[in-house]
């Protein structure tokens, strides 16, 4: 079903803090019928690093077709808006986007190298009688020569805890060290190290 321009508006109110009562038209109605609009909304959002309150003005252009006419229909000019401001990757339940936030979080990437880093060293100086040691071991050999190389497999383990998602960067560093620490086996097990 087409939406009229009032579909839309509606639409932005739902997405941002505030939008302006009065659109600006960008270019008059054209021999088609088209006419170009924008309008400036306010987005409101935490910042990811320490949830700081932030906040953008931007345009939102826009397109409608026969403008206050029955058969009017109206569209966003390029793709659906977005609140890019809000970086708060906090996220509770199993949706989709819970689990790709946390994934794709600068902040919580950037630790979770150092804890590999971390575990690397102490792989290799760890008692030879520990558990899965060879596996343990083959695995930080192979890291200690590209540790990075090792990151987005242990995003995929962090954004699959139920703590990480649920406190995103607030999660403490013990916390998060230990979903490292106890999933080693199974990134070095799905990387097919050999324990022999």
């Amino acid at each position: 079903m087409a939406w009229k321009e009032s579909d839309l508006i509606s639409d932005l109110t739902s997405r941002f803090f505030a939008i302006d009562p009065a659109p600006v038209i960008l270019e008059a109605e054209d021999a088609k019928g088209i006419t170009w609009l924008s309008i400036n909304v306010m987005e409101v959002g935490k910042s990811e690093k320490d949830k700081t309150p932030t906040s953008l003005r931007k345009n939102i252009s826009y397109y409608v077709f026969n403008r206050g006419e029955l058969d009017e229909e109206a569209w966003y000019a390029q793709e659906e808006p977005v609140n890019g401001v809000d970086k708060d990757i906090t996220a509770s339940g199993n949706t989709s986007y819970s689990y790709v936030t946390i994934y794709n979080s600068p902040q919580l990437r950037i630790r979770v190298l150092g804890f590999i880093v971390k575990a690397i060293v102490a792989i290799i100086n760890e008692d030879g009688s520990t558990t899965d040691h060879t596996l343990r071991l083959n695995w930080a050999n192979n890291a200690m020569q590209s540790p990075i190389k090792y990151q987005d497999a242990f995003m995929v383990v962090v954004a699959n805890n139920a703590t990480a998602r649920s406190q995103g960067n607030a999660i403490i560093d013990s916390d998060l060290e230990w979903i490292i620490n106890s999933e080693i086996k199974t990134v070095a097990t799905a990387y097919a190290f050999s324990t022999d």
